[in-house]
């Protein structure tokens, strides 16, 4: 509709009123006139207010339709044993679900598409918080681990003493940097289970220090080994990441394959490399089409294979929990998905079924000089699409149905 003959202006209106009033000398016509006039002046008043409420309100073209719902589900399992774990609270957009004996939990149909947090947590376990994309027609897959708190050592407040996951990570603590025997722990947090990711650094080292929070008097000390050969500890920096936000840490001492750093108090802590040193980049990527055994005949008008998808590490130098740690994901998880291709009417083509794998390919890089070497390549396998191929008719076979 024209926009402007969707709106009268008062003066409109006043010209329909002296039309209406005009002098006549029946007063049938005069009555007729009375009546047209208000309800033009009715019919007009409500276009008016429609155009209003129609820029004040449009119509809601953001709404999710049904076609926009997608399939979540996932496992989560412990760091350390791989095992399943079971009642794990499960946070997807304010809906939370919890996981059953073997580690699952399913959103069915529950989440619109869309970028969200998702939080995975279980008392005596290292929370995690993960960004989650959830696309259209895609059925997400989430496979993740949390680690297992280690148990902690009491520390006399006035002797101080040592807490070590091995002789390469140890938290010293002075003496008189504690108000009173506190029980400490430190766990290594590098890997599926990283409790935060940072996309803005390549981290290479990760710890939880608990109790969260604590303060020292006197700093502490955490000594951590480099972990990466070929990576200068000079390069290397310390983050403190707690709720009210991140905080870089100062003095840092490299030596040999080590580098130490000072702790005012407990948090996250995460050891990492500039993104000038070390990096990775995403690619998409798209398999060829693949052929199965399975036909769907005139005996069976369905064929149906089962595939089963992952991560595929293509070359690796750098350790696997670094390239989990920034992937974010569990590399060793597998999903089996099952497929279906059938004939469709009443075709006399046999149908063989073929699928093709797409995903996103991790290319990290360290960089050598001026030079960007390629360190790791990880192919992450997200969907699959199926393809129905006709492959001859049905009197071809022997015994079938055409």
């Amino acid at each position: 509709m024209d926009e402007s003959k969707q709106h009268f202006s008062y003066s409109d209106l006043m010209k329909i009123k002296v039309y209406c009033y005009r002098p006549s000398t029946n007063y049938q016509t005069a009555m007729k006139n009375e009546i047209r006039f208000f309800v033009l002046l009715t019919l007009a008043i409500v276009l008016m207010i429609r155009c209003d409420l129609q820029k004040e309100n449009p119509t809601d073209e953001t709404k999710t339709s049904s076609a926009d719902v997608a399939v979540i589900n996932g496992i989560i399992s412990e760091e350390g044993t791989g095992g399943a774990l079971s009642g794990v609270n499960v946070t997807l957009n304010g809906v939370t679900k919890q996981t059953d004996a073997n580690g699952n939990f399913n959103y069915g149909s529950e989440i619109n598409v869309g970028s969200y947090q998702l939080t995975a947590n279980k008392a005596g376990y290292i929370g995690i918080t993960r960004a989650i994309v959830i696309k259209k027609d895609v059925s997400t897959f989430i496979s993740l681990k949390l680690f297992k708190k280690e148990v902690p050592v009491t520390i006399n407040a006035a002797t101080g003493g040592t807490v070590g996951l091995n002789t390469n990570r140890v938290l010293q603590i002075p003496a008189n940097a504690l108000s009173q025997n506190t029980d400490i722990s430190i766990t290594q947090v590098l890997g599926a289970g990283i409790p935060v990711q940072m996309n803005d650094r390549f981290i290479i080292e990760a710890l939880s220090l608990e109790p969260n929070g604590l303060n020292f008097t006197s700093p502490a000390t955490l000594q951590v080994p480099v972990g990466i050969s070929g990576i200068n500890p000079s390069t290397i920096k310390a983050v403190s990441i707690t709720s009210s936000g991140n905080e870089e840490l100062s003095g840092i001492i490299s030596s040999g394959s080590s580098v130490t750093v000072p702790l005012n108090h407990f948090s996250y802590v995460y050891f990492y490399v500039p993104l000038s040193n070390i990096r990775y980049r995403t690619v998409a990527y798209l398999d060829s089409l693949k052929p199965t055994s399975a036909i769907a005949d005139c005996r069976s008008d369905k064929a149906v294979y089962e595939l089963t998808l992952g991560a595929k590490i293509v070359s690796n130098t750098l350790p696997a929990n670094i390239l989990t740690a920034q992937i974010g994901q569990d590399l060793s998880a597998t999903m089996k998905r099952t497929l279906v291709v059938t004939r469709t009417g009443t075709s006399d083509k046999k149908k063989q079924l073929y699928y093709q794998i797409s995903g996103t390919r991790y290319i990290f890089e360290i960089l050598n000089g001026s030079i960007w070497n390629e360190a790791a390549v990880v192919e992450l396998q997200e969907n699959v699409k199926v393809v129905g191929k006709d492959v001859g008719d049905c009197h071809d076979q022997g015994g079938g149905n055409g």
